[in-house]
C-alpha cells in the first residue's frame, strides 16, 4: 500500500520520521536539522543540541569533554534521522506501507493531540466561538482527534482535567527536540484503522496567548507554580497558623480527595460542566482555580470567600494593590472571625554592598578568592588574595596593618595575589581584561592551562549571579537627573511653530553625520505612550495598528549608533536599558517599567539570550546544576507585534526544578541596536530599520565633537539636552492622557495618494504598457485603452488626482509585491500620528482625543520621499553603461573606452567587486548596444573600444527611451 502526505502537509519546513507501530524506531528521530546531539551529555541526563557544523562541535568537546580525543568525536556525536517530504528514503519507506509520524516544532508546527472526547470538545467550542481558527484536522485510527496549527511559541505540555489526563500539546520540547504525532495515512497498530484527514483545509497560524486561553485551564502544572508563588507572597505579611483545608473543610464542600490533593466545584463561583475546578493541597497550603487560572494561598482564599475579591482578581502582587478600604476590612475579619492579626510587610531598604567576593574553588580546594568593587560607572575595581580555607575570606590585608607581623601569620591574614586594578564591567567576557587579573594569579599560585580555565568558569558563574548584589549603576544615575535650565520654558517651546527644526537641529551635533536617522528619532520619541491607531468602530475594531516603534539601529563600529542609543536613553521619558539580561529578567517589576516607555537593547542578539548557571565535577562529564534560592535560568523573550513580554524561569521547589512562563502585555517603544540587520524576514518586517554608516566625512565630525568637547555641554542647535529631556517628558504627559488620536474625513484623499504612491514601487523602473478602461461619454460604451507610463509619470497622475483606485488595481495585477514595503505604510501612519504627538501642545483635543492636522499629513509625505529612495529599483546595467558612456563622451569627445574599463566604472558606481564574469557581461551588453545603433565601436591593436556618439547629445533621453523598450 502506498501512502500519501496530504498537500498540507507537503510543505519544505515540515519534518517526517518513519515509525513502527505509532514510534520512531531511528535514533536522532527527534534532533532539528540543524543540530546535532552530544551522546556523552545525553548519557548524563543533559540533552545538549548543538549548531551542525565542526569548529562548533569541537570547541564544545574541547570544552566539556577534553578527555575525548578529537579523532573519536564523531563516534559521540548523534546527527539527525528525520526526512522532508519529498525525501527518497521517505518516499520508499511509504511504498513500502510503512507507517510515520510529522515533527511537531519543526516549521513551528504543534498538534493538539486528544486523548479524551472532552478535550476534542473543547477544542470545537473554542472554535465556534472564534478564540481559536478552523484548522486542519485529523481522525486518528482510535478515534481520537489532531488539530495542526503553526505557533511560533508554543511549548510542549500535558493537558488535565483534574487529575485525569486528557491530552498533549505537541510541541518543540523544553530540551529543543522535536515531538511527533502519527500523521495521517498510516495505520493504527491496534485497531487496525487508518488516520485520516477529516477537515481538509490549511494548518491555521495562531499565537500562544490564543492557545493559553483556550487550554490554560487544563495546563495544570502553570497553575499550581503560580498559586505557590502567590502563597509566598501572602506569607510576607506574617506566618499563620490556619491551613486551606480549615478554611473550606472538603466535608461541608463535598470535595474528593486525590493524593495529597482534595477537588470539586469551585465554592464561590461553583462549576458548569466538570464539577472539578477548584483543587486545594493542605501539605502546601494553596488552592487554585482551573476556571481562572489562578490560585494562592489561605488569605487569598478567604478574601474570595469574604466577597472582598473575585476570583479572577487573584493575581501576583494582588495583596499589596488591595485598595486601602478593602485591605483594613480583610485585616478586620481576618483578626475577628479567624484570629489572625497580620501586618503588611515593612519596608525593607537592601543594603547595597560595595563589593562581592568570588571564590577560587576547585572541587573542595581552596585556592583563594577575588574582591569586585566599584570604581565608576563603566569600571571595577578587582584584586585577587590566596587564603587556605573559607574562614580567612574576607579578612584582607588592609584591615589588620596595625598589627605586628608575628599576629598577622598566626592569624593567616590572606596574602595578597593581584592589587586593586580597574577593569571594565564585563571583563570576564572581555579576554585582554579578564587577563589581567587571572594571568597574575596563574603565574603566583603556579596552575596549568586546565586549572586557570575551569578557575575562570567557576568565577563566571559565581559573578554572574553575585552581580546583582552591587548597587545598580544605572538606576544611580536616573535618580540623581540633570537639573533643566531655570530660564526654560517647555509650554513654550512645545507651541513653537519650529518646533520639530529646533529639535532637528539640536541633535545636529550629537547624532552627527545621520540627518535621516535624526529626522526619524524626532518623530519616535514624540509618540511614546499614545494610543493604539484603531481601525474601524473604536468600539468593534477591524484591527489596530501600534503607535510606538519597534526600531533596529544597524552600523559598524563607530559609526554612532551606541551615541544615538545613549542619547535616547538620556532624553526619553521611562526609557530603561537592558545590559545584563539575567538582571532584567529577574527584576519582577521591570514590565512595569517598560510600559508605555522606551525599551533600550544595545546588542541585538541578547533578546534571545539565556543566562544558565551550572557546575562542572573535576573527574567525570556529569554536569550539575548548582541549588539556588531561587532563579536558576531566565529568558527574556520580547513579542513585539503582540504587544506581549515573555519571561520564562526555571526555578526550585519543594520537589526540585520547574519552569514558570509569565506572559506580562507591555506597550514599549523598542530600540535595539547591532552590526548586522536582523536575519530573519519577520524581524526585518516588524522592525524599521536605521543604519548608521561610517564615512570619512563622519569621521571628522566625530574628531571634531571630541576636539570641541561638545557632546553633553551647549550645543550649536537651540536646545540643550537637559532642555530635549523635558520637552519630550512634557509631551509624554500629554500624549498618556489620551484616548485615541483621530484622522479626519478630509485627509482621506492625501491617505489614498500615499497608498498609490507607495505601490508605484512595484512599478518598472523604465516605459511600461498598461490598458486601462474608460467610458466613452459620446457612445455611451465602456471601452479599453492603452496608456505608456513611466514611474515617475505614474506618480504625477496619482499627485493631481488622475488615477483612481480602481485603475491602480489593473496597473498593479501584473506586479509583484514586497512584504516589508506593505509595513511601510503602516509606519507613515505612525509618522503622521507621532507628528501630531510632537505637536499636542498646537493640535485640536477634544474629550482627549488628538485630531491630525495637514502639517502631519506632510510628515507622512516626508518619510514617504525616504521610503521611495529606499526601494527605488536600482538602474539596469544597461542603463548605467549607456549613461557612463555619455559621461565620459561629454568630458572628452574624443577618448574611447575598452570593456575592461567601462566594467570597472560600472561596477565601482555599484559598490561591488568586479570579476571575470562581470566584466565578460559588460562585454556582451556593449555588443548590444552596438548592434542597436546606441554607440559606436572600432578596433584598437587587439581589442575593441566604445565611446557614446549620436548626432545630437540633446537626443540622448528618446535614445534611452528606446532602448528600454526594445
Amino acid at each position: 500500500m502506498n501512502i500519501e502526505i496530504p498537500s498540507q502537509l507537503r510543505k519544505p519546513y515540515f519534518r517526517f520520521v518513519k515509525l513502527k507501530g505509532k514510534k520512531p524506531f531511528e535514533d536522532g528521530w527527534n534532533i532539528p536539522e540543524d543540530k546535532v546531539r552530544c551522546l556523552v551529555c545525553d548519557e548524563n541526563n543533559t540533552t545538549t543540541l548543538l549548531k551542525n557544523d565542526r569548529e562548533t562541535i569541537i570547541n564544545h568537546f574541547k570544552q566539556e569533554h577534553p578527555e575525548i580525543p578529537i579523532e573519536k568525536i564523531p563516534e559521540y556525536v548523534e546527527t539527525p534521522k528525520n526526512y522532508s517530504y519529498d525525501s527518497p528514503t521517505l518516499q520508499e519507506w511509504l511504498k513500502q506501507g510503512g507507517n510515520y509520524g510529522i515533527c511537531c516544532g519543526a516549521g513551528h508546527l504543534i498538534v493538539i493531540d486528544c486523548d479524551s472526547e472532552e478535550l476534542e470538545e473543547i477544542m470545537e467550542n473554542a472554535i465556534a466561538s472564534g478564540q481559536l481558527p478552523e484548522t486542519f484536522k485529523v481522525r486518528t485510527g482510535s478515534g481520537k482527534a489532531h488539530y495542526y496549527y503553526t505557533c511560533t511559541d508554543a511549548r510542549a505540555c500535558a493537558l488535565s482535567s483534574g487529575d485525569r489526563h486528557i491530552g498533549d500539546i505537541r510541541a518543540i520540547s523544553s530540551k529543543g527536540t522535536y515531538t511527533q504525532v502519527v500523521a495521517p495515512g498510516s495505520i493504527h497498530p491496534d485497531t487496525g484503522k487508518p488516520y485520516v484527514v477529516e477537515n481538509d483545509t490549511d494548518i491555521s497560524q495562531v499565537t500562544w496567548i490564543q492557545i493559553q486561553m483556550a487550554l490554560g485551564a487544563f495546563m495544570k502544572k502553570s497553575i499550581k507554580q503560580r498559586a505557590e508563588s502567590i502563597a509566598r507572597e501572602e506569607k510576607g505579611y506574617g506566618d499563620f497558623p490556619i491551613n486551606v483545608v480549615d478554611i473550606v473543610p472538603p466535608d461541608k464542600y463535598d470535595l474528593k480527595q486525590s493524593g495529597d490533593e482534595f477537588y470539586g466545584c469551585h465554592p464561590v463561583h461553583g462549576s458548569e460542566r466538570t464539577m472539578r475546578n477548584f483543587w486545594i493541597n493542605p501539605k502546601k497550603n494553596v488552592w487554585h482555580c482551573f476556571r481562572h487560572n489562578v490560585g494562592g494561598g489561605p488569605i487569598s482564599l478567604i478574601a474570595m470567600l469574604e466577597g472582598i475579591i473575585d476570583c479572577e482578581d487573584v493575581q501576583e502582587g494582588w495583596l499589596a494593590n488591595l485598595p486601602k478600604e478593602k485591605k483594613e476590612q480583610l485585616f478586620k475579619i481576618l483578626k475577628e472571625k479567624y484570629g489572625i492579626e497580620l501586618k503588611p510587610p515593612k519596608e525593607r531598604k537592601e543594603k547595597k554592598l560595595d563589593h562581592i567576593k568570588l571564590v577560587l574553588k576547585i572541587d573542595d580546594k581552596i585556592y583563594g578568592y577575588i574582591k569586585v568593587e566599584i570604581a565608576d560607572k563603566k569600571h571595577l575595581l578587582v584584586s585577587a588574595y590566596k587564603v587556605d580555607s573559607e574562614e580567612e575570606i574576607g579578612k584582607e590585608e588592609s584591615e589588620t596593618s596595625g598589627e605586628d607581623q608575628e599576629n598577622k601569620e598566626n592569624k593567616k591574614i590572606p596574602k595578597i595575589l593581584v592589587a586593586p586594578i580597574k577593569v571594565k564591567k564585563d571583563w570576564l567576557v572581555i579576554k585582554s581584561e579578564r587577563n589581567k587579573v587571572f594571568s597574575e594569579i596563574k603565574k603566583k599560585l603556579n596552575l596549568s592551562d586546565d586549572e586557570i580555565e575551569r578557575l575562570i568558569r567557576i568565577v563566571q558563574m559565581q559573578f554572574n549571579k553575585k552581580i546583582l548584589l552591587l548597587a545598580d549603576i544605572e538606576e544611580e544615575r536616573e535618580k540623581k537627573e540633570k537639573e533643566t535650565p531655570k530660564d526654560f520654558n517647555v509650554e513654550e517651546a512645545l507651541k513653537s511653530p519650529t518646533l520639530f527644526q529646533d529639535i532637528y537641529e539640536s541633535l545636529g551635533k550629537i547624532i552627527v553625520g545621520n540627518p535621516t536617522v535624526r529626522k526619524n528619532v524626532v518623530y519616535d520619541l514624540a509618540a511614546i505612550g499614545a494610543p493604539k491607531i484603531v481601525l474601524g468602530n473604536p468600539d468593534k475594531p477591524v484591527r489596530s495598528i501600534r503607535s510606538h516603534s519597534a526600531v533596529w539601529v544597524v552600523g559598524p563600529a563607530e559609526s554612532g549608533k551606541s551615541t544615538l542609543l545613549k542619547l535616547i536613553y538620556e532624553i526619553a521619558p521611562k526609557a530603561h536599558w537592558i545590559t545584563r539580561i539575567t538582571e532584567a529578567a529577574l527584576d519582577r517589576g521591570f514590565a512595569e517599567k517598560i510600559d508605555n516607555g522606551v525599551l533600550i537593547i544595545p546588542e541585538g542578539d541578547i533578546i534571545y539570550r539565556t543566562t544558565k548557571v551550572e557546575q562542572q565535577e573535576n573527574d567525570t562529564t556529569k554536569k550539575i546544576i548548582i541549588p539556588a534560592e531561587n532563579v536558576i535560568t531566565v529568558q527574556l523573550r520580547m513579542v513585539i507585534e503582540d504587544n506581549m513580554l515573555c519571561l520564562v524561569s526555571t526555578e526550585k521547589g519543594e520537589e526540585g526544578f520547574y519552569t514558570v512562563e509569565e506572559m506580562i502585555p507591555v506597550h514599549p517603544t523598542v530600540f535595539i541596536g547591532s552590526t548586522s540587520e536582523p536575519e530573519e524576514e519577520q524581524l526585518k518586517t516588524r522592525f524599521k530599520i536605521y543604519r548608521m554608516e561610517k564615512s570619512a566625512a563622519l569621521s571628522l565630525e566625530v574628531m571634531k565633537r571630541v576636539i570641541d568637547g561638545l557632546l553633553w555641554k551647549e550645543q550649536p542647535g537651540k536646545y540643550h539636552p537637559d532642555e530635549l529631556k523635558a520637552i519630550y517628558h512634557a509631551i509624554y504627559d500629554k500624549v498618556m492622557k489620551l484616548k485615541a488620536i483621530a484622522i479626519p474625513r478630509e485627509f482621506e484623499e492625501d491617505l489614498m495618494k500615499i497608498a498609490m504612491r507607495l505601490c508605484t514601487l512595484f512599478v518598472p523602473k523604465g516605459e511600461f504598457t498598461v490598458k486601462i478602461t474608460e467610458y466613452d461619454e459620446e457612445t455611451g460604451e465602456e471601452r479599453e485603452r492603452e496608456i505608456f507610463l513611466t514611474r515617475d509619470e505614474l506618480v504625477e497622475k496619482i499627485m493631481k488626482g488622475e488615477i483612481k483606485y480602481e485603475e491602480m488595481l489593473t496597473i498593479l495585477e501584473q506586479m509583484d509585491s514586497d512584504e516589508r514595503l506593505n509595513r511601510r505604510f503602516e509606519d507613515i501612519i505612525r509618522r503622521i500620528v507621532a507628528s501630531a504627538c510632537l505637536h499636542v501642545a498646537q493640535r485640536k483635543v477634544e474629550n482627549d482625543v488628538l485630531y491630525v492636522d495637514k502639517q502631519d499629513i506632510e510628515a507622512g509625505y516626508d518619510l514617504l520621499e525616504d521610503i521611495e529612495k529606499e526601494f527605488a529599483p536600482k538602474p539596469s546595467l544597461t542603463e548605467l553603461i549607456l549613461e557612463i558612456l555619455k559621461e565620459q563622451y561629454q568630458k572628452d569627445k574624443t577618448r574611447w573606452l575598452d570593456a575592461n574599463e567601462v566594467a570597472q566604472l560600472v561596477f565601482k558606481r555599484l559598490n561591488e567587486e568586479i570579476t571575470k564574469s562581470r566584466v565578460d557581461k559588460v562585454r556582451r551588453l556593449l555588443k548590444y548596444l552596438v548592434d542597436k545603433g546606441r554607440i559606436s565601436r572600432k578596433k584598437s591593436g587587439n581589442k575593441y573600444v566604445y565611446i557614446y556618439k549620436v548626432e545630437n547629445d540633446n537626443d540622448y533621453d528618446d535614445w534611452l527611451d528606446s532602448l528600454l523598450n526594445d
